[in-house]
């Protein structure tokens, strides 16, 4: 295993207790042998990273967990639901800390990245799904979901209901009567989108 990769593994790890700051990246380092200074080599932009790397692993591991046939003799609306709360599902282990990561992702020097992770696994999504549209539609279904799955965190986040209950029945609501194949005004939804990653 790479030096990189056992740094990453440990901090995994270590944010589920200690938080997503610097030095928590300075102990993982620590754990693997390596001074500080050359973890900030490996990891310029800092702890932001591993959260990075996370979020591309889920969506990775999205794509293995949810098969075709758990989509069968769904509607579009259930199929969305069932993705979107699996790959939900995959922060819980990193809760309540995880809300901290989201803060970082929305910091102006950060956003370029959270954007392209987000917006890669709503596509993820709709490719899963076997979506086929073109153009702005093609655009529009993703920021959609993406809004929807931004509000949905946000939930998650503050949710101390058993078994998350508050957030899969915000989640429902939010996709109930959506008609992915007639969405209007992309330029307000993607306002929408950006509002909900800055706040």
């Amino acid at each position: 295993m790479q030096v990189r990769d056992q740094i990453v593994n440990s901090a995994k790890g270590l944010v589920k207790t200690l938080g997503w700051h610097d030095k928590v990246l300075s102990l993982a380092c620590s754990q693997a042998n390596l001074s500080s200074a050359s973890g900030r080599g490996l990891f310029p932009n800092g702890i932001v990273e591993i959260a990075e790397i996370l979020m591309k692993d889920w969506e990775n591991q999205l794509s293995l967990d949810v098969k075709l046939g758990d989509l069968d003799n769904k509607t579009l609306n259930e199929q969305i639901f069932l993705a979107l709360k699996k790959r939900l599902s995959y922060e819980v282990p990193y809760m309540p800390l995880w809300k901290d990561a989201i803060y970082l992702g929305a910091l102006p020097h950060n956003l370029p990245i959270t954007y392209n992770r987000l917006f890669s696994t709503m596509n993820t999504v709709w490719d899963m799904i076997g979506d086929n549209s073109t153009g702005v539609n093609w655009y529009s279904k993703r920021v959609l979901i993406g809004q929807i799955f931004i509000s949905t965190e946000m939930m998650m986040i503050h949710d101390g209901s058993i078994g998350l209950t508050q957030t899969w029945n915000f989640l429902h609501r939010q996709l109930h009567d959506q008609n992915f194949d007639n969405i209007q005004d992309l330029g307000y939804l993607w306002y929408k989108y950006t509002k909900s990653v800055f706040t």
